[in-house]
């Protein structure tokens, strides 16, 4: 490793869904717009596999929608996602699985949204679809010769900051968009949500590049944060008995595999906040078994790279550090995290972790009893200087090297590269 000063309702993983395809006809509905006032937001691409695609997508009015798709603009092909038999049909969200693709492929796709007026149970009346204009995007091929990311993390509704991650975003044109935790404060209302997390500076980032969400402690905070898989679906893990992990991935992308971990609230469970209803440090423990059993698995074993990403860092370098096991202050840093997962990811030769939470940009290089360095990613903190600058962490890999640039998008300028070679497996 060398460093170079100068250079983030139900869930489509609900075991009851299906997708139905089928080819388009000259009966289908030509479009009466390219957008229309029921379409409140451009779509999200979420959980991306080799063979499919998840699209969520924002309505202001009660809706049914189903996406068209192909492998050339003409697309050819819709598909509708049913819960139980039923079509899609909500005021606010709606989501659609496209299956049956193939890896690293490149498709278009619009979303399709048709306006409902439930007048009786037999007196359902369909307005006129509205589609949107057409994107593409392409699934993931493990192997592909090279992959890209960029991570931002601790936006907390922070307007100006999302306009500036967003642009960087567009400019870098990364093959996944990870955004690490804390994506607002606390969870009320559908609106904010959107705002902040849908169409964030209005910027149709996760139209064409697939978003990847990892959960921060902010993210469990307020009576709204329950339905957040309305907006950002889990991942459909293959193993039944670890779909309610909800929000840990692992997949690969060419020379990379990139993994998540939910590192839960920033206190223990016992905390009174709490009030008892939450099970953060139970899910960690399931954690680490699947964790040890994902590192283990052909394609993740055999990546040339690794890179976890979590949103509470998992060391600290100061000693006074709070670990988050107490029911004094908040966790600088998961010390049960470290403990259950850290010997995991040394035994796996994981070069690095990415993180979040502390608002501050950070560098740690191996060492301390663990193999792998840290690198916590810059927050919105006033101070727009340095450590205090809100980043992009951009990661590009190939089968020779593994870089990463970290951008200070306050003044527009690279803080640090850091380049791995590619790890003993």
């Amino acid at each position: 490793m060398k460093r170079r000063d100068f250079l983030a309702a139900l869930p489509l993983s609900a075991l009851a869904i299906k997708a139905s395809t089928m080819s388009l006809s000259a009966d289908d509905a030509a479009p009466v717009a390219e957008t229309g006032t029921i379409i409140d937001s451009p779509p999200l691409l979420q959980n991306p596999c080799a063979d499919s695609m998840n699209v969520v997508w924002v309505v202001k009015a009660p809706a049914t929608g189903y996406v068209e798709f192909g492998e050339t603009s003409e697309l050819g092909q819709k598909i509708t996602t049913d819960q139980f038999g039923l079509n899609p049909y909500d005021d606010r969200f709606l989501q659609t699985r496209i299956t049956g693709l193939s890896p690293g492929k490149t498709y278009y796709y619009r979303t399709v949204t048709v306006p409902v007026d439930f007048k009786t149970a037999y007196n359902i009346v369909p307005g006129d679809a509205v589609f949107s204009k057409v994107y593409n995007f392409k699934t993931a091929d493990a192997g592909a010769t090279s992959a890209t990311f960029s991570v931002i993390n601790d936006t907390h509704q922070n307007t100006p900051t999302l306009e500036k991650l967003t642009a960087k975003l567009a400019e870098l044109k990364a093959d996944y968009t990870v955004w690490n935790g804390d994506l607002i404060n606390d969870y009320y209302t559908d609106e904010q949500v959107i705002t902040n997390i849908a169409r964030p500076a209005d910027a149709a980032f996760a139209a064409e590049k697939p978003l990847l969400f990892v959960r921060g402690n902010h993210d469990y905070r307020g009576p709204w944060c329950r339905n957040l898989p309305r907006l950002l679906t889990p991942w459909c893990h293959a193993d039944l008995k670890y779909r309610n992990l909800g929000y840990n991935f692992a997949f690969r992308q060419g020379p990379l595999a990139i993994i998540a971990l939910d590192t839960g609230e920033d206190k223990p469970d016992a905390h009174p906040v709490f009030s008892g209803m939450v099970q953060y440090e139970h899910n960690m423990h399931r954690q680490a078994e699947w964790l040890d059993e994902t590192l283990k698995r052909p394609d993740i074993a055999s990546a040339p790279h690794i890179v976890v990403i979590c949103h509470i860092p998992l060391y600290d370098p100061r000693p006074t550090a709070n670990p988050g096991t107490t029911l004094e202050g908040y966790a600088a840093y998961s010390g049960l995290g470290l403990k259950l997962w850290g010997p995991i990811l040394d035994k796996a030769n994981v070069p690095l972790v990415i993180s979040a939470h502390q608002h501050s940009y950070r560098f740690s290089e191996p060492g301390e009893g663990r193999q792998w360095a840290q690198l916590v990613g810059g927050g919105p903190s006033g101070n727009n200087n340095d450590r205090g600058a809100p980043t992009v962490i951009h990661g590009q890999a190939d089968t020779n090297k593994f870089v990463i640039t970290v951008y200070n998008v306050a003044n527009d300028s690279i803080r640090d590269t850091f380049e791995f070679l590619p790890r003993k497996s």
